[in-house]
Order: C-alpha cells, then structure tokens, then sequence
C-alpha cells in the first residue's frame, strides 16, 4: 500500500512538472472571429513540427480553406536574453473573411536598460481588396499574449509588400513577446509572408563604448 502510495504521489509530481513545462512553451493562436479559436502549444496536441520552439498548425477555419502557419522561438531560433521570433504563414479564404494570427512566447529576460526592438515583414496579397497588418507587443507580466505594450505596427494592402519598424522598451528582468497578424480578405484569394521581431542585448553598444572610453583614458594618462 504504501508503495502505491509513493508511485501515485510520483505520477502526480511528474504530471505537474510536465504541466508547467508546456504552459511556458510557445504558442500559436488562430482566429476568424466567428468559429472556436485555435490554440496550438509548442510539442502539444495539434502541433505539426517536431521540433522544439516551432510550432506549426494546418487546417481549416471557417471560409479559410487552407491555412499553413508556422512560429518559431527559442530554442529553435534565438535565445531568452537575445530574443528572435518570426511566423510564417500561408492562408487561402474562398470567400470573405478576416484572420488573426498570434504567436506568443514567456521566459525572455534582460538586465535593467533600454532594449531595443526591430520587426520585418514581408509577402504577397493575391485576394482583392487584401490587406495585412503586422504588430508585436511586450509585457512586464511575462504573461502570454498579454498586449498591454505595443512596439511596433505595420499595414499593407498591396500584391506584393514589405517593411521593417523599430521600437524600444525600458526593463529589467523576465518578460514575455507576442507577435500579431491580420489578415482580410474581400473575397476568395489567398496570403502568405513572414514576420519576425527581435530583441538584441541592450548593453552591446555600451560595452563598445565603455571599451573606446578605456582606451580614450589610457592615451590621456601617457600624454599626462
């Protein structure tokens, strides 16, 4: 009795530690506003990539026939002090419709300064009257999908586009990255691009300059 008492207490640590691990994990999210949203966690049900820090969804939504999306975070690209994420995404509607794409990732971290933030985006619109938007948030929470902060904002409504933006965040410490696609179409067509975000290390620039500053004080002590 008592060993099946310690194998089921065993069973239930295990449970609660895998729980925890996959409720870190990436995330993709996918909405057309009118079905049930679609919510694919990084090694989860539903998840098409083998890999870890991508996470892939194809299937169906509503007038959205086709849709291949994929999101890529760290371990599979960047790392939590030097954050990348990128989706990749590829939809076809037969009718109108708008859909919402969002990949969110927990756990980056940063020693206390400015961290600076720089988005790309880039694809094609063959749907009339097709549009894209493209926005990437933050949060202090290290919450997923928590989009009190936004850092960049882009849109587009030609066949072919493409764009880079920039912003920054003042912090220290754990924090969470959320990209941001919308897709609308006027009728059957179909989009596909790329989007990334990426965070470098805020001090990179100041240790270069506090290196020229070192040298700059050793050239004054010898002309003194």
């Amino acid at each position: 009795m008592k060993i099946l008492r310690k194998t089921l207490l065993a069973l239930a640590v295990a449970a609660i530690g895998t729980t925890a691990t996959v409720s870190q994990a990436s995330v993709l999210r996918i909405s057309d506003g009118v079905n049930p949203v679609v919510e694919v966690v990084d090694g989860g049900a539903g998840d098409l990539s083998p890999s870890a820090g991508a996470v892939t969804f194809v299937g169906a939504i509503g007038v959205w026939d086709i849709n291949v999306d994929t999101g890529f975070s760290y371990p599979a690209l960047g790392s939590p002090t030097e954050p990348h994420m990128d989706i990749s995404f590829g939809d076809i509607s037969n009718a109108a419709g708008t859909l919402t794409l969002m990949f969110s990732e927990v756990g980056f971290s940063s020693a206390l300064g400015n961290n600076s933030v720089v988005s790309d985006v880039g694809g094609t619109i063959t749907a009339s009257g097709g549009t894209v938007t493209y926005k990437t948030y933050y949060s202090d929470t290290n919450s997923l999908f928590a989009m009190e902060n936004e850092l960049t904002s882009q849109s587009f409504n030609t066949p072919s586009f493409s764009g880079s933006a920039v912003g920054s965040f003042y912090y220290g410490g754990e924090y969470s990255l959320t990209q941001w696609v919308q897709i609308s179409h006027r009728g059957l067509g179909a989009t596909s691009g790329d989007a990334s975000v990426m965070v470098p290390e805020p001090f990179t620039l100041g240790l270069m300059g506090l290196g020229l500053f070192g040298i700059g004080l050793a050239r004054r002590r010898r002309t003194v």
